[in-house]
Parts: C-alpha cells; structure tokens; sequence
C-alpha cells in the first residue's frame, strides 16, 4: 500500500522547490523562459515544465489514493455488517426453533380421507403475511424480532389447522353416535311391532 508520509514529503519537497524556483525569476526570466532562444533558457523552460507536472502527478496519486481507500473502506465495513447480520439472523432461528414447542400428531388411523383439510382450507389467505407486512431492510428489524414472528405466525397456523382437524373429528363422532342411536331406536321399534303382530 502506498505510504501517505512519504507521497505528503515528496509533496511538499517539490512545492518548496518550485518557491525557490520561482523567487530567482523574475518579470523578463519569465519572459525569456517562455520565448527561449539559448540553451539555458531552453532547460529552465523544461525544468520549470517537468516541476509543474510532476506537482500536477503527485496531488493525482494522493486524490486517487484517498479516494480508493475510501471506498475499499466503505466496502469492507458493508461486507462486515452484512455477514454479522446474517450470523445474528441464523443464531436466532436456531435459537427460536429449539424454543418452539414440538406439536404432537394425533391418532388419525380413524379417520377417512374426508376428514382431512384441503390445502386451501388448512392454509387461507389470512395465514400469511401480506405485501405490507413482510419484514424489509428498512423497518430496522433485528434478526431476532424477524425470526420471533415468523415463528410466531407459523405456530398460529399450525394450531388453527390442528383445532380444524379437531372439530371435524368431533363432528364426525357426534354423527356416528347419532347414526348409531337412530339405529338402535328403529330396532326396538321392529321389536315392538313383532311383539304386537304375535299378539
């Protein structure tokens, strides 16, 4: 990487060069650089040319420089951020997860296939989050917030399909205990009329 000192010293160096240069010359010098005829002027004119664009070269660098650090700097400390906030987002998954109780699946050897729910039944539209309600970058949430209501809102839906089940079950018992009466009624109904006709 370069060396800001040595780049600021070579700077200043040159800077202080082109005073002393510029304090021997004077109006005519200047003048007589500019139209040179003689040797010497010609190499005055070439010096003071090859100062004036190494200064030119060097305040370059140092722009260059400074601005490329910056962005590698800015850039770095982004990566950074965005690697520490998907380590923060997977801890608290993980962490949320291992929190969660574990629903235990019910004896459904019993049941038809139309006690099952449909998909479209089991998971509505209400289940899940709208446009509105997605968590973006901008709401400042942390990991662990996101990662605590979306397991929040799977725990919900999770328990409004068991409680479907649960009532389907119920109601198909209830039925078959009706079906199951109404059965044993007309049978001691047909009892009763042959007791009667043998009488």
């Amino acid at each position: 990487m370069v060396n800001t000192e040595t780049i600021t010293q070579t700077a200043t160096q040159t800077i202080n060069s082109i005073r002393e240069s510029i304090s021997k010359i004077s109006l005519d010098s200047i003048k007589d650089i500019i139209y040179a005829s003689t040797d010497e002027q010609i190499y005055l004119r070439n010096k003071f040319i090859l100062i004036g664009i190494t200064v030119i070269t060097v305040i370059m660098v140092i722009w260059v420089y400074r601005i490329t650090r910056n962005k590698f700097k800015l850039a770095k400390a982004k990566a950074d951020k965005e690697e520490a906030n998907a380590r923060r987002h997977a801890e608290a998954i993980r962490m949320t997860k291992s929190k969660l109780p574990t629903i235990k699946e019910e004896d459904e050897t019993d049941l038809s296939s139309d006690d099952y729910l449909s998909a479209d039944e089991e998971l509505s539209a209400d289940d899940y989050l709208s446009a509105d309600e997605e968590l973006t970058a901008d709401e400042e949430l942390t990991a662990e917030q996101q990662a605590k209501i979306q397991a929040e809102k799977t725990a919900k839906r999770q328990a409004r399909s068991k409680a479907r089940k649960t009532a389907k079950r119920i109601e198909k018992k209830q039925k078959e205990a009706e079906k199951e009466r109404d059965g044993k009624k007309a049978k001691r109904e047909r009892l009763r009329q042959n007791n009667l006709n043998k009488n």
